[in-house]
């Protein structure tokens, strides 16, 4: 029996007679030296190499995070037109203030759902940016491989089926991300 090591199966003991049937060519035998330290070494990718190389992420998330800066504003503002109804408008009834406040208060909606829909913009247009410069960096990765990368690994059925797992998770993803109103008008522009 001799100790084999493919590539794509890994450690294998193959009888001799099979070898010398099917083996022509230079065979390499190699023996650690005294020396010799036994380690496993793998290199590990940090959160942040993934978003080393997207181009435009600084200022999106500055987006998002002024936008949220204003939602948290007009939401600590909410409560000040019930307290000035409450404490002036009731006990004065004073209906020209009431009027005032209620102005107030639907222009503060107003603007909550227009921070609302333009923070959940900015946060689809990130996801789709970060997905396509994802996807174009791995793609770019792939043609700058030599062929005979794709020459020893063989496509396997569950390799196809990984990947079309991870598009339908990919879509269900950005799907969850979209804000229910924008994802109606999607879905009728699309029928």
């Amino acid at each position: 029996m001799i100790t084999w090591t493919f590539s794509a199966e890994g450690r294998r003991w193959v009888p001799l007679q099979e070898i010398s049937e099917c083996f022509t060519g230079v065979a390499l035998e190699l023996w650690p030296s005294v020396g010799f330290e036994r380690r496993t070494e793998k290199e590990s990718i940090r959160p942040a190499d993934l978003f080393r190389r997207t181009v435009g992420l600084k200022r999106a998330l500055l987006q998002i995070f002024l936008l949220s800066l204003c939602l948290e504003a007009i939401a600590l503002l909410s409560p000040i037109g019930s307290q000035i109804i409450f404490d002036e408008v009731v006990v004065a009834s004073d209906h020209d203030l009431l009027t005032l406040v209620a102005i107030g208060m639907a222009c503060l909606v107003l603007l909550q759902v227009v921070f609302g829909l333009a923070r959940s913009w900015a946060a689809l247009v990130i996801g789709t940016n970060l997905s396509m410069q994802w996807t174009a960096a791995l793609f770019d990765h792939m043609l700058n491989l030599p062929l005979t990368y794709f020459e020893k690994r063989h496509a396997r059925l569950e390799d196809m089926w990984a990947a079309r797992v991870v598009t339908m998770l990919n879509a269900a993803l950005s799907r969850a991300q979209t804000p229910p109103l924008t994802r109606r008008c999607t879905m009728r522009i699309a029928q």
